[in-house]
């Protein structure tokens, strides 16, 4: 059948609200940031990286290494040695000829602190060496720049590694593990006078007198005062631990400060200065230290700011009012922040914000690497002229973004940066006349901020344009909904996301129209819900919301799209949770409702128990902090709990409900304390009024259940269906309850007619997957929901066993893995009645295969009938014998990838809507030379059909039918323009759908695959 178009493009588009929903569109490095997340080209270390500074568009990285080798290139390949220091281009990650080596008689040589010169001549060396390049020379040494030879006039002696430096045109401050600076006593600190000046290398008077190691520095930028930072706990004898700001000139304490700023289980590891003050990173062992990083004001000497992120933060940057910091941050719940779990290693925050700043979004990645596992050690940003400003990163890792590189990496302003991941959408009709699409935010690692565009098919303009946040730890749902479509017709939505340079797009879905409301829907939203999850997506991790945007992901492996649902007459699906950790998460942090209900359906045959739905501190995992739970015994009885003053306080069922039969479970507390309602009606209350009071995520299908609780479960997993899962901010009263269990169990139904045989299924093979489609079933009832079946053996019977998805539509996407694949479907109606299966499909997914799906760049047909009409702009071409028709396609066939070749080939077509487009009779699909112009061909100058035949259309075609026709793969040559001809040899003709045909579906595609 047509669709109904001129119906369709009345329709009119209404956008819900948005959550953080903003007028302005997608840049794509999101100011004010600087740099991209994509990591730029860049030579590689054997080792670890500890120091890093720039001068001039070189960029100077020292460390504990041997060899550095090009980016890409497996350790061991490729090496050119570097001993302990390595100079790169800037712009380019390319090594310069700059390589003094700096070694050790006796131990392990390293370099750990690097400073260059205002004038950029001189390059400062601290670490733990005794030569370099031959001379000896003593941890602390200088290079001239403009030679990259060893400075023999500057001769320090410091009796220990050096770890820190600060300098100025006349004077080098540095700081370390030594106790003297040849045989004058110095502890921990130090400072001689810089490279040309009458003084040189000569130990001066500042002496602040450190009881412990520094490993920081750091020069006021107007002068005259230096910040130090370390493991100390005294100066001059006096107690500031971990930090202080000393007199450039004597050494003398300016400001001492209190474990409040630096707690004395951590350590200061680096100190970035700007015109209004101080940035200090930290590292923390043990309980009650601060791993995070904070600010502080010159003129005040107060702590502006404060983030107390979780993961020893090694180093920070500041430019241009941002940032940036190298750290192992697990968990920045204190600045409102992702919760703890992956290290991120790479973050960008503001710096003028009072209290607390913000993250920004600029999220690359490294792995913990090798040695202490800490990831980045060090970071600095270099100037060049070709790029702009340059982040570099050096440390442990061994990775970047996923991909192998070693030590050393960098990040660029453009044009390279990250682009927006894939959105997984579901669309929706539960109210008459409306389709509700519905998408989880993508991600993009450095833009939080994208442009969203929602799209109807047969329409060029959006339908829905909106901007809105997303960030790694948040993701949550945004939602439009197409209002005054006619009932019955089938739009097909795609959601296209940008960020303001690249631009990806979903595929086509398609949904029918209700022409009724989902009463169950509707009454839970008239209760107040927070969120109603219905489970009808087709089988990605969105679990959207039908509410509002309070949605879900699911995290482990699920069924999609079970039908029947627990809601008799609706549409609507349900998930199947598996088990083995497979649960469901709120996107959204919520803080501890002091009343609420938690209700859900659920059908299950466990023997083993498991968390139906409760509230915990985590997302995946197991919380450490968790109540306000439902949770199923071994025996199948129910409890519902609540830690009422930190002790367990709970309801039970005498009966099981582990019988395989929907139940719905509602578990409320309020001011007369807790109920616990199953299947409408009430089981248990008591007086309870309260829980814990820790904010946290509604979990499904699993959580922490500790020995505390009765009839404690063999598994905190729940393996079962789910439907329906609602969550309100106060207590249902009863007579709600029982009315939505009113609603999803109407009287019995006397349907017992069974949906018509699905027609026979069509498949495809696209990047590894499986896509299906066939001829819809009809049914009385007129809802039709679809079990698709896949078995390995030709003929085998669909069960249970067989099923692996549950569409609505006539549609569906597999993932088998590579083998010879036999599908058969079978429809299912609103009564639960069952059709007979349709006829197979053999389909064959290849390991290694690389598929590549190819529109036609010009098709049409020539026709006898009209020998001088042009057909190009038409929206169906025909084949015939006699009068004769013939049809048109040319593609272009890319070269096949390096090390493959052209497996096989399959031209899908789909036949026209007209009555009289099938045909009786096959049509060979010839080879055809000659040249010829989609826009000019006629029948009088057509090409002559060839004479080999590479495929044939198969007889007994219907209208819009879908035709998969093999071709031969050795008569295509890849990298070539072929024209392939459908010259009918019958009088009966085929019509087939053109490139012009508004539906993407409909269209011609040619599908390659190469291995």
């Amino acid at each position: 059948m047509t669709r109904p178009l001129l119906a369709l493009a009345t329709a009119l588009s209404t956008l819900l609200a948005t959550a953080v929903a903003t007028t302005a569109p997608a840049a794509a490095i999101e100011a004010p940031v600087a740099f991209a997340a994509v990591a730029l080209p860049t030579w590689q270390a054997d080792g670890v990286a500890w120091a890093t500074t720039t001068a001039g568009g070189t960029v100077f990285v020292g460390g504990t290494f041997t060899a550095i080798r090009p980016p890409g290139a497996p350790a061991g390949t490729g090496q050119v040695p570097r001993t302990n220091l390595a100079a790169f281009d800037a712009a380019t990650g390319e090594p310069t000829g700059c390589a003094p080596a700096f070694t050790l008689k006796d131990g392990t040589a390293t370099v750990r602190a690097l400073a260059v010169s205002p004038d950029g001549a001189t390059l400062y060396v601290g670490g733990s060496f005794d030569t370099v390049d031959g001379v000896a020379r003593q941890h602390l040494a200088a290079l001239d720049l403009a030679t990259c030879r060893l400075r023999t006039d500057f001769t320090p002696l410091p009796q220990g590694p050096v770890r820190a430096l600060a300098v100025d045109a006349r004077t080098v401050w540095f700081g370390g593990s030594f106790t003297a600076v040849g045989t004058t006593a110095r502890s921990k600190a130090a400072a001689v006078a810089a490279v040309g000046t009458p003084d040189q290398g000569r130990l001066t008077a500042w002496d602040p007198s450190l009881d412990d190691d520094v490993l920081a520095l750091a020069l006021r930028p107007t002068g005259g005062q230096v910040v130090v930072g370390g493991l100390f706990d005294t100066v001059a004898g006096a107690a500031s631990h971990g930090l202080t700001v000393v007199d450039a000139a004597t050494g003398a304490a300016v400001r001492r400060f209190t474990a409040s700023y630096v707690p004395a289980g951590s350590r200061v590891k680096a100190i970035a200065v700007d015109a209004a003050g101080f940035y200090v990173a930290n590292e923390g062992y043990g309980t009650g230290s601060f791993d995070g990083r904070f600010m502080v004001d010159w003129d005040t000497w107060s702590q502006r700011w404060r983030d107390a992120c979780l993961g020893a933060t090694q180093d920070v940057e500041v430019f241009r009012g941002v940032l940036y910091s190298a750290s192992h941050a697990h968990d920045c719940r204190s600045i409102s922040a992702f919760p703890d779990g992956q290290r991120w290693h790479l973050l960008a925050e503001t710096t003028r914000t009072a209290g607390k700043p913000s993250l920004l979004p600029w999220f690359p990645n490294t792995d913990d690497g090798i040695g202490e596992r800490i990831g980045p050690r060090a970071l600095t940003i270099a100037s060049t002229a070709s790029r702009g400003p340059v982040v570099w990163a050096v440390g442990e890792f061994t990775t970047v973004n996923g991909v192998p590189q070693q030590s050393i990496t960098r990040f660029g302003s453009g044009p390279e940066q990250a682009e927006p991941s894939s959105t997984p959408f579901v669309l929706t009709s539960d109210a008459a006349g409306q389709v509700r699409i519905a998408w989880r935010r993508a991600l993009d690692l450095d833009d939080s901020n994208l442009t969203y565009r929602v799209y109807r098919e047969g329409t060029a303009a959006p339908i829905a344009t909106l901007t809105a946040a997303s960030w790694h730890w948040s993701r949550p749902q945004s939602t439009a909904v197409d209002t005054g479509l006619v009932p019955g017709s089938s739009p097909r939505y795609r959601v296209e996301v940008s960020d303001g340079s690249a631009t990806r797009s979903t595929d086509w879905r398609a949904v029918t129209v209700r022409s009724t409301s989902s009463a169950y829907a509707e009454q839970v939203r008239a209760d107040g819900a927070v969120f109603l999850w219905r489970y009808d997506e087709p089988g990605d991790v969105l679990v959207s919301d039908a509410v509002a945007n309070h949605s879900g992901t699911l995290s482990g492996g699920a069924t999609s799209r079970v039908a029947p649902a627990a809601v008799a007459g609706d549409p609507s699906t349900a998930r199947t949770l598996l088990g083995g950790g497979s649960t469901i998460h709120s996107e959204v942090r919520y803080s501890a409702p002091k009343a609420f209900t938690a209700e859900t359906w659920f059908k299950t045959t466990t023997t083993s128990g498991g968390k139906i739905m409760g509230f915990g501190d985590r997302r995946t995992g197991n919380s450490s902090s968790n109540d306000k739970h439902v949770y199923m015994t071994n025996t199948g009885r129910l409890v519902f709990g609540v830690l009422a003053s930190g002790k367990p306080t709970s309801l039970s069922t005498p009966g099981s409900y582990n019988d395989g039969r929907w139940h719905h479970v509602a578990a409320t507390q309020g001011s007369s304390g807790m109920t616990l309602y199953v299947d409408g009606v009430k089981i248990a209350s008591n007086t309870t009024t309260t829980n814990q009071n820790v904010s946290g995520y509604w979990r499904v299908g699993g959580d922490t259940i500790s020995s505390a609780w009765p009839d404690r479960p063999s598994s905190t997993s729940f393996v079962g269906s789910l439907d329906e899962t609602a969550y309100y901010t106060k207590a249902l009263p009863a007579a709600a309850v029982a009315r939505h269990v009113e609603i999803a169990r109407p009287p019995a139904s006397t349907d017992t007619t069974p949906p018509s045989t699905p027609g026979t299924p069509v498949g495809a093979v696209e990047g590894g997957q499986v896509r299906l489609s066939w001829p819809a079933s009809t049914d009385a009832g007129g809802a039709v929901s679809y079990v698709v079946h896949r078995s390995a053996t030709s003929g085998a019977a669909p069960s249970p066993a067989t099923a692996v998805v549950q569409p609505t539509t006539a549609t569906a996407t597999d993932d088998p893995g590579p083998g010879t694949w036999y599908y058969r479907v079978t429809a299912v109606d609103a009564a639960g009645n069952t059709s007979p299966a349709s006829e197979q499909v053999r389909v064959e997914v290849r390991p290694g295969v690389t598929t590549v799906n190819l529109s036609p760049t010009a098709d049409t047909f020539a026709n006898a009938g009209a020998p001088g009409t042009n057909f190009g702009t038409s929206a169906q071409m025909t084949s015939r014998g006699s009068i004769g028709a013939v049809a048109y396609l040319r593609f272009d066939l890319p070269a096949a990838p390096a090390g493959t070749r052209l497996l096989g080939a399959t031209l899908r077509l789909r036949t026209a809507s007209d009555s009289l487009a099938g045909s009786v009779e096959p049509a060979p699909v010839r080879l055809t030379p000659g040249a010829w112009e989609e826009t000019t061909l006629t029948w009088r100058d057509r090409p002559t059909p060839g004479p080999v035949v590479v495929g044939t259309v198969p007889a007994g075609t219907v209208p819009e039918q879908p035709i998969a026709v093999e071709l031969t793969p050795g008569a295509l040559t890849p990298g070539t323009t072929v024209t392939l001809a459908i010259a009918g040899e019958g009088t009966d003709s085929l019509t087939v759908w053109t490139r012009e045909q508004s539906r993407a579906l409909a269209r011609p595609v040619l599908d390659l695959q190469y291995g």
